[in-house]
């Protein structure tokens, strides 16, 4: 069953980029070809822990047709830049044996990392995975992607496992504060 999609909004990254940020849709199948073009070999490796030259039809449906509670993603576009390109995507899917834990990732192109683009989707991830009855994240980071080991760390990431070269990360999630009456 699929979910109602939340709504858009603008956010701002830690170096003044403004973003606008959209929950993931089947309209963005092009967005997700021209951002992989975008990538370096070096940061494809490093998010999908192989070499990445395309994606085939089915990958496309399973990154853009999702259910918005236990598949998520947002993806980040420069408002300064004509066209809106997209420029990232964090995304979180359910674990199907463990209901309460997600696998989550995210990806930023080369130009915009370092800007605190990556941290500002995690948190909105977070946020939609905590409403969504989801406890914690996990994942596998290449040992050699020091960037997103830092922005893990930084996000309270303690439990580290190293296996052949790949850190594998669980991360309690926040509880979501409700506002007060």
């Amino acid at each position: 069953m699929t979910e109602t999609r939340p709504a858009p909004f603008i956010a701002t990254a830690r170096d003044g980029t403004r973003l606008l940020v959209r929950a993931v849709g089947p309209e963005h199948k092009q967005c997700f070809v021209d951002s992989l073009a975008r990538l370096s070999d070096e940061s494809r490796y490093r998010r999908f822990a192989r070499p990445m030259r395309g994606y085939t039809d089915e990958q496309l449906r399973y990154l853009t047709e999702i259910d918005y509670r236990d598949h998520m993603a947002w993806t980040a576009a420069d408002l300064s830049v004509a066209g809106l390109p997209g420029v990232a995507v964090a995304r979180y899917v359910r674990r199907r044996d463990d209901p309460r834990c997600a696998e989550a990732a995210v990806t930023v192109i080369d130009e915009y990392q370092g800007r605190g683009i990556a941290p500002l989707l995690l948190g909105f991830l977070a946020a939609s995975a905590r409403l969504n009855g989801i406890e914690r994240f996990e994942g596998d980071i290449l040992g050699r992607n020091y960037a997103m080991l830092k922005v893990a760390r930084r996000l309270g990431v303690s439990a580290l496992d190293i296996a052949d070269g790949v850190v594998h990360f669980t991360a309690p999630l926040p509880p979501v504060v409700q506002p007060v009456a």
